[in-house]
């Protein structure tokens, strides 16, 4: 773990409390039907 990184966790732990240190869902797009569905094959 990088020292920006375990700022950010000790940030997130301060504002919201275990809560915080759960992952959350990524920015970006979500995957379409077609690309779950190949994956599956």
């Amino acid at each position: 773990m990088n020292r920006q990184a375990l700022r950010d966790a000790v940030a997130r732990y301060n504002s919201e409390g275990v809560a915080g240190l759960y992952d959350r869902p990524l920015p970006g797009r979500l995957a379409t039907a077609h690309s779950e569905r190949r994956l599956q094959l």
